[in-house]
């Protein structure tokens, strides 16, 4: 009985240090969000939307990406109405400078293809949001674009 009780009474402890370290990783990654301009590889539309990223493979993805070494270059994440997360404004920043009134909140991968009904750009999105949401429940991975540099948060105040 006494092991039972000492083994039970390690692994609450054992859990709350999980639970601790977790916490700790979720609140050091806010402050170490890295922000890429996802736009067009060739111009037609214009127009370009932000991606914010914390995990740090994520983030060496995106600047091998940047570095033409990486080969997967479609973002696939999903979205939700509100113009950012209160860190920063989604902004077409190759383009017009408009603010969207949609924001990456999910990033799934960077990927070699996905599905058509994701496949679009910014603009589009932005003109049938409700629609957008409604038929790919925010899910985008739009063929043409690709990350292109890093964004200062300054540049999305």
């Amino acid at each position: 009985m006494r092991r039972l009780i000492f083994f039970l009474s390690f692994m609450g402890l054992l859990c709350s240090l999980v639970v601790m370290i977790n916490c700790k990783k979720s609140s050091e990654s806010i402050s170490s969000t890295v922000y890429f301009l996802v736009a067009e590889i060739f111009p037609n539309h214009g127009d370009s939307y932000i991606l914010p990223l914390t995990d740090p493979e994520d983030i060496s993805r995106a600047e091998s990406i940047i570095n033409g070494t990486r080969n997967s270059r479609i973002v696939n994440a999903r979205i939700a109405r509100g113009n950012g997360d209160g860190n920063y404004l989604n902004k077409d920043l190759a383009g017009s400078g408009r603010v969207w009134s949609w924001h990456v909140i999910e990033f799934f991968g960077f990927v070699d293809v996905t599905a058509e009904i994701y496949d679009s750009w910014p603009t589009y999105v932005e003109e049938h949001l409700d629609e957008w949401m409604q038929q790919n429940n925010g899910i985008i991975g739009f063929w043409a674009y690709t990350v292109k540099r890093k964004v200062d948060v300054s540049e999305l105040k």
